[in-house]
Formats: C-alpha cells, structure tokens, sequence
C-alpha cells in the first residue's frame, strides 16, 4: 500500500526526494531479496540442466532490467537534488552490480561451471 502511494506521489511531483529515497531503496532492496533467493535456488541443483541455467539467467536478467534499474533511476534523481552518501552508496553497489551483469548474454558474471552444456 505504501508503496503504490508513493508512486502516486511521484506521479504527481517526479521530483520528490523522500518519494525517491523510498522506492529506490524499497527496489534495491526487493532486488537484492530475489537475487538472493534465485542463487540459492541455483546452487541447491547438484546438476543443472541447460534450461535450468537459462531460467537462472533470464531471472537475473529481468531483475537487472526490473527492479535494479528502477531503483537507480529514483536514486539518480535523489543525488540531482540532495547529495546523499546513503543513496550514493546504495546507487555505486547497483552500477556495480549491473555492470557485472552486463549483457547477460556472453558475460563472464555467469560463468557456467557445469560440463552439461
């Protein structure tokens, strides 16, 4: 509920800084959750398959392009107003994250291991 308030929020007003600081951090965060959640998933297959894998791997893609990039773009929009060190922090940890996920397609953040393939 909070959040679809704060969307509204922004709806009106783009610019809003507590509006951003919220739901970037909110995105960040629920990004970070099922990140966490598709690795553990991942790593409990003692064999994964080749369709395994690429499951693992659109679910990381739809979070880099979903949730992650939303949250650095409310971010980006709070250090343009207000010069933050949290959400700086929070915004240099997902340029971080994203440019290891660069184009998921033949990057080396998803080296897989496994001889199935």
């Amino acid at each position: 509920m909070l959040c679809v308030c704060t969307k509204k929020i922004l709806q009106l007003e783009a610019d809003n800084l507590a509006a951003n600081i919220f739901l970037g951090n909110y995105y960040y965060l629920t990004a970070e959750q099922e990140k966490k959640k598709l690795e553990t998933d991942y790593k409990k297959l003692s064999s994964p398959t080749k369709m395994q894998y690429a499951r693992y791997r659109d679910g990381l893609s739809k979070l880099f392009t979903t949730r992650y990039e939303k949250a650095r773009n409310s971010l980006q929009k709070v250090i343009l107003r207000f010069p933050s060190t949290e959400a700086q922090k929070t915004l240099d940890k997902i340029l971080r994250i994203e440019k290891r996920g660069e184009s998921l397609s033949g990057s080396p953040l998803l080296a897989y291991s496994n001889t199935n393939i």
